[in-house]
């Protein structure tokens, strides 16, 4: 109640920011390359880290060379700043970049990745600065990082539950009112592979923004990594198995429908809070859970597996593979390609 009672305080504090910035009283910056902004209005995952990499993947087939700038949430290099990856090798590990990035790290050869807090101070850190002509940067969320001028602002809306209850924090999961919508050229429905109400979504979507493209991307299980290990192994190998749901992300709901969806049998569930940093006895009682209701395995999110140390752990340790798809690849790789080599021409009239 205390908390519902705090939202139109909240709501106060947003707006006025917004103000600010629209005002120029607070300062914002340009960067010589173009700029793409991945964000949400909600807190907690909307599967904004699948579809980052999805994105750069696109642009680096398309002869382009993607950046990620990212904040490095709870990462040492949060305030000053840091290259997590100059593209050819991993420089910071989970504790220094935040988990984000070093999962996208991991996943992506070819693709630097910097942190901090200040993106226009870390995108400088990026191998080919102000010189390379085909350099893009992709903000990961970013919706509220108004600092820096955007060329193509992405708004990403979770499909089983867009708009977080409809309420604003802290009472609900709202970071911004939903006339928000509004600054975003480009709407990606994620997880649009669950069950959702397509046409109420878009009404509401309409409702707030007539202009912006409205795409739709699917959530692929293509595996699960054994940590131990790293083997990758095929979906299958934990069908219809006996699990244990092990997870710290801001809506653990999320990750419970997808093992629900591809038929994991959750027998026990640990949720903690975002970002957590796991420890040894945490390992300890989820195993000792596993071993109690019969479980074959313990299963987490690839985010989650970079916080994760199961060297000691008997039962096996899974993290679900996650890969993210536009419903209609090739007009979306198409409009997304011409909308980011339209900037780059703009950049350099």
């Amino acid at each position: 109640m205390l908390l519902s009672v705090l939202s139109p305080l909240y709501r106060l504090a947003v707006e006025a920011r917004l103000r600010l910035y629209r005002s120029g009283i607070l300062r914002t910056h340009r960067l010589p390359h173009p700029v793409v902004s991945v964000g949400n209005i909600t807190a907690g995952g909307t599967g904004k880290t699948p579809l980052v990499m999805y994105l750069a993947q696109s642009l680096k087939q398309a002869g382009l060379h993607p950046a990620i700038l990212t904040r490095g949430y709870k990462g040492t290099a949060e305030q000053a700043g840091g290259l997590v990856s100059d593209g050819s090798k991993i420089l910071l590990g989970a504790d220094e970049g935040g988990d984000e990035a070093c999962l996208m790290a991991s996943k992506l050869e070819g693709v630097p990745i910097a942190v901090g807090g200040a993106r226009h101070q870390s995108a400088r850190l990026v191998p080919g600065f102000g010189v390379d002509s085909k350099l893009v940067f992709l903000l990961d969320d970013a919706y509220q990082h108004l600092q820096l001028v955007r060329d193509l602002n992405i708004l990403v809306l979770d499909a089983t539950d867009p708009f977080g209850g409809g309420r604003l924090l802290p009472g609900g999961r709202l970071r911004e009112p939903l006339s928000a919508m509004s600054r975003a050229d480009l709407i990606i429905v994620t997880r649009a592979h669950l069950p959702f109400d397509v046409e109420s979504l878009e009404t509401e979507i309409r409702l707030r923004n007539r202009l912006a493209k409205i795409s739709y991307f699917y959530h692929d299980a293509v595996g699960a990594a054994e940590l131990k290990t790293g083997r990758l192994l095929p979906l299958r190998h934990l069908l219809q198995k006996k699990v244990v749901a092990l997870s710290g992300i801001g809506n653990p709901q999320v990750f419970l429908q997808d093992l629900n969806h591809y038929q994991l049998d959750v027998v026990k569930k640990f949720s903690f809070r975002d970002h957590y940093r796991f420890t040894r006895q945490d390992v300890e009682a989820a195993e000792k859970a596993g071993h109690l209701a019969g479980a074959d395995a313990v299963v987490t999110t690839e985010k989650d597996a970079v916080r994760l140390d199961c060297s000691v752990a008997r039962l096996p340790f899974y993290a679900l593979q996650i890969q993210a798809r536009p419903e209609d690849s090739e007009t979306f790789d198409r409009d997304f390609l011409q909308e980011v080599r339209d900037c780059l021409q703009k950049l350099t009239l």
